[in-house]
């Protein structure tokens, strides 16, 4: 069986993730679903989020089914606040977290930060105190996203947009925005294909060395890969393994450590002569813009009428991103000569 939920009144979002074993869709594919036995009952918990306000609190209709089929259904109204009915403070710091503790110390306030809030029908933007501080007081009840930009001195702000739900609670009167030191020099990814050439529907399997040059371990580094949306001469099916948002591997200081990332070779490798993957990784929820690795070997197409050449290349380069957080990057690629005149 697997459950989901729409808004039966107003407008209301379950990702399906929420519904765990009861999630209707893992990635790509038809989630496995769960068994109740007979006579026994299961409960889950799920959030979701109230996507616009028409006026009235949004009513959750949710089903359960089967094979397609809709065994059973209910509805819940969504214990909700309304937009403009009460008002409330986003304040905090920004600080450079110079002696790596996790929290801010004396001094370590970053002054002419720019801080942004959007939502709905509101965009405000203010810039740190000399103290790093920062404050949008009177602001109504609703979902924000909050930027930062403008970090001096190559800091780099970890969670530089995120997402709040100011609710009235004061939740976000005291938020602390830790910057860190850029992973330039420090941390690399190199990616490679086992195989020089593929054909189309190969299972292929690519290697990824993370190299931490620091002096502390990274937790947490996970692979944000296919920024293209699964278009183009990419992998399908893909698995990330230990490298899955869900996980998160360790890089130790002073030590490399490989993993690996399997997929298929896709039809549309055959229409542009090659297949490449490319991801972005490091830690935290979303690991763009730190280190990346984009392979490209060959796939070869139907014998052409002129001499095909493969060539392989590493490189690697620092370049600032838009977080204004490091990237390094390699690559290989597969190309085919000149027809000959």
């Amino acid at each position: 069986m697997t459950a989901s939920a729409y808004g039966a009144a107003g407008s209301f979002w379950v990702p399906s993730l929420e519904w765990g074993d009861l999630s209707p869709w893992n990635g790509a594919e038809p989630g496995p679903g769960t068994t109740v036995a007979a006579g026994q009952s299961t409960t889950v918990t799920v959030n979701g989020e109230v996507t616009n306000w028409n006026g009235t609190a949004p009513v959750a209709g949710v089903f359960v089914n089967q094979g397609g089929n809709t065994l059973a259904s209910a509805s819940v109204t969504v214990p909700f606040t309304a937009p403009n009915s009460a008002t409330d403070t986003v304040a905090g710091l920004v600080y450079a977290d110079r002696d790596g503790d996790g929290s801010p110390s004396a001094g370590e306030g970053l002054a002419g930060v720019k801080v942004g809030l959007s939502g709905q029908g509101q965009y405000l933007d203010t810039t740190t105190d000399a103290t790093g501080r920062y404050r949008f007081a009177g602001i109504p009840l609703q979902t924000y996203y909050v930027y930062v930009s403008g970090v001096p001195d190559g800091w780099v702000v970890e969670a530089a947009y995120q997402q709040l739900f100011v609710d009235g609670s004061g939740s976000y009167s005291a938020m602390l925005l830790r910057a860190t030191r850029p992973l330039t020099g420090t941390f690399t990814a190199t990616m490679r294909f086992t195989k020089d050439v593929y054909q189309v529907g190969d299972h292929a399997e690519i290697l990824v060395t993370l190299t931490n040059n620091g002096s502390a371990g990274l937790v947490g580094v996970r692979a944000g890969c296919d920024r293209s949306g699964g278009e183009g001469p990419e992998l399908r099916d893909v698995d990330l393994g230990d490298l899955e948002y869900d996980r998160g591997v360790t890089v130790p200081a002073g030590q490399s450590r490989t993993f690996s990332i399997t997929g298929t070779i896709s039809d549309e490798t055959a229409e542009w002569g090659g297949v490449g993957y490319a991801c972005d990784f490091g830690p935290g929820d979303n690991p763009e813009g730190y280190s990346a690795g984009t392979p490209w070997p060959g796939c070869p197409l139907p014998p052409p009428t002129w001499p095909w050449t493969s060539t392989r290349t590493a490189t690697r380069t620092g370049r600032s991103a838009t977080a204004r957080r490091s990237r390094a990057s390699s690559s290989a690629s597969a190309t085919r000569s000149p027809a000959p005149s």
